[in-house]
């Protein structure tokens, strides 16, 4: 039997009715257009690009963060306040939450594409850069454990800069503690990782 893969639309054979996808190449690149996600060219295979010798901080860009300023009267500025650091602390949840459940996807996959890797560790560094996480270490329970992946992904991204894909092993220790983190977030609403903005807007 034939169909057309619901992504790239080319036609394949299959043999159980079920199958949308001609091959698990599609099949990620669905997932990821679903998130958020953008592959260069909008495919795994590409001809390796050469990039000059650095280091993670470089390959890994993060933005400046500019933060707005509230405006009020100075009877509710107080209250103000209290309202906006709530409202950022819960981003922080939904933010790392999102950044959680991805590399879990991420990690079990054959291979991910180097530039899906590199924007994807890049808004980690933004996080842990972000001053309303930085001022969570107190309030959020998984702070260390964002910390501790960004230093891991960097380290990843450093090793393999001229890797056209790059496998993403967690260990089970790290597989476990993701899965737990994201038991106690249960509560918190999923985004899409597009939907990551790092402003106070």
């Amino acid at each position: 039997m034939q169909s057309n893969c619901v992504y790239c639309g080319s036609l394949f054979s299959f043999q159980r009715n079920t199958k949308k996808y001609c091959s698990n190449n599609c099949k990620q690149m669905a997932y990821f257009s679903r998130n958020g996600f953008t592959p260069a060219n909008g495919s795994i295979a590409k001809s390796e690009i050469e990039y000059p010798p650095t280091d993670a901080e470089d390959i890994v860009t993060v933005k400046d963060v500019k933060y707005s300023t509230l405006n009020g009267s100075e009877n509710g500025k107080e209250y103000n306040n209290a309202i906006a650091i709530e409202n950022e602390f819960e981003k922080v949840k939904v933010y790392a939450k999102c950044l959680f459940r991805n590399l879990l996807h991420l990690s079990r996959h054959q291979h991910v594409e180097r530039e899906i890797l590199f924007e994807f560790t890049a808004t980690w560094s933004q996080l842990t850069r972000w001053h309303p996480f930085q001022r969570s270490v107190s309030q959020f329970p998984y702070y260390s454990l964002v910390l501790e992946l960004e230093q891991k992904l960097n380290a990843l991204v450093k090793m393999h800069w001229k890797s056209d894909l790059i496998e993403i092993l967690l260990s089970q220790n790290i597989n476990d503690q993701l899965t737990d983190s994201l038991n106690g977030m249960e509560q918190i609403r999923n985004i899409k990782f597009n939907d990551i903005r790092f402003d106070n807007r």
